[in-house]
């Protein structure tokens, strides 16, 4: 114990600005409350700040879950559709490739990582089409690959403590 230090009560952080700016003050028993709007680059923030004590409100995990869809793949991947995959290199691809081919999927989907709204969904004719492409560098990973489905609906699941809701989304012409 120093007597020398003078202890300050806890810091609540409510804004990604705010977070910049005392990040190198946070410590045990300070807190991160609401969204954060960080840069890919600086997501590893949130593991020093659970390493060092800062409590987080959503969690680490929920935040980065949340920002996602390769994460949450990998993360729910027994509750996905099957053959869902999540894709992060040229090397997955050619693994899904076989998979696919040994399964006859046909036409498959990609939905790029943090793309949200209907932003990074494409239709493709084959994985090896895929492929093809991807090997010519355009196709940015990481990404999730699925066998497409014309009859399928999304359900969205809600679950905050002890409060549980859901509900469909569906889009007959998507």
């Amino acid at each position: 114990w120093n007597p020398l230090i003078i202890m300050s009560p806890p810091r609540i952080i409510t804004d990604t600005t705010d977070l910049r700016i005392r990040y190198p003050l946070l410590r045990a028993g300070d807190a991160v409350v609401g969204r954060l709007l960080l840069k890919p680059s600086e997501e590893y923030l949130l593991l020093d700040l659970v390493v060092r004590g800062v409590r987080l409100f959503p969690s680490a995990l929920a935040y980065l879950a949340g920002r996602s869809k390769v994460f949450q793949t990998l993360l729910y991947k027994d509750s996905m559709f099957p053959h869902t995959l999540a894709i992060h290199d040229r090397h997955d691809l050619m693994a899904a490739t076989s998979l696919y081919a040994g399964q006859g999927i046909g036409r498959v989907v990609t939905k790029g990582d943090r793309d949200d709204g209907g932003r990074g969904i494409h239709l493709w004719q084959s994985v090896e089409a895929l492929y093809a492409l991807a090997s010519t560098g355009t196709v940015p990973y990481p990404f999730v690959l699925q066998p497409f489905r014309s009859d399928c609906r999304d359900i969205r699941v809600i679950v905050l403590g002890d409060y549980h809701e859901s509900y469909w989304r569906h889009n007959p012409h998507n």
